[in-house]
């Protein structure tokens, strides 16, 4: 799978780090670039560059980044093993997975796109915002319009956040129902294409049909942040039992990535053994 963009393969991991720096273009003002992040900085008593690593420890997108890395690069059955917490209804994702570059769109972006030859994912991250129903019509859009321009697969929509999904949901009416449900069927009673925006889907160039297709076939699933940290090091730990140079490298791909997790208080390693 290539998403060739001027002759340049947009999946590759080099062009994920660019892509995530062109965010920085757009928004000057994490760089601590700005008048007004500046004053903030002065305000909080911090020197620029303390205010700029302050803040880009503790975002949403570099988290993004990092997360769409580790998946790129370590082998395909652990990317889907890994995702195995996500449960996404009764459907085990079959894999190969992919990681691909995920095109912005104007109604949305995925954080997180990966397929196979029948499967199609788009993962959201949180990690402190809420997640409510127009967000997901988002994705379902998306997913229709993906099947349209790229052929249809089995879609699925994969929520990754700090604590139970029900948690993070707006508004709180729809909490105890997605703790009691779990969010696939909660979704699914609220979603039908009459709810959509008829401008929405205009401009995702969706039709109705298409749009009913992915209502029927969606696959949702959730996850925490510790679920997903206490998946990698169980798979780590596998590997590392074999030796070799793939257990070196994934040893490191994994414990940094797990520190960065764990610094933003997303994941505690004393929880290992837990299940």
């Amino acid at each position: 799978m290539s998403d060739m963009h001027d002759g340049i393969d947009r999946n590759k991991w080099p062009e994920h780090i660019y892509r995530y720096v062109e965010h920085y273009f757009w928004e000057p003002q994490r760089l601590i670039r700005t008048k007004t992040s500046r004053l903030a900085a002065k305000a909080h008593g911090e020197r620029y560059i303390d205010a700029f690593y302050r803040q880009i420890r503790s975002q949403e997108v570099p988290l993004n980044l990092l997360l769409n890395i580790f998946l790129r690069i370590v082998p395909s059955r652990i990317r889907t093993n890994i995702l195995s917490v996500f449960e996404p209804g009764t459907t085990q994702l079959g894999g190969p997975l992919q990681l691909l570059y995920g095109e912005d769109q104007e109604y949305t972006q995925p954080d997180v796109l990966l397929e196979s030859k029948t499967e199609r994912v788009l993962l959201e991250i949180k990690i402190g915002t809420h997640l409510d129903i127009e967000q997901v019509k988002k994705y379902c859009l998306l997913h229709a319009a993906m099947g349209s321009s790229s052929g249809c697969k089995v879609p699925y929509l994969l929520l990754l956040a700090p604590h139970p999904i029900h948690e993070h949901w707006k508004p709180r009416s729809g909490q105890s129902a997605i703790a009691d449900q779990g969010i696939e069927e909660y979704v699914r009673s609220h979603l039908n294409p009459t709810t959509f925006d008829a401008n929405m889907m205009a401009k995702a160039s969706v039709t109705e049909p298409q749009l009913e297709s992915v209502l029927f076939e969606l696959r949702l699933g959730a996850a925490t942040w510790q679920q997903l940290g206490d998946a990698i090091v169980q798979e780590e730990a596998s590997i590392s039992d074999k030796g070799g140079e793939l257990a070196e490298v994934m040893a490191t791909l994994a414990s940094d990535f797990l520190s960065d997790l764990s610094r933003r208080e997303l994941w505690k390693p004393s929880h290992r053994g837990d299940s």
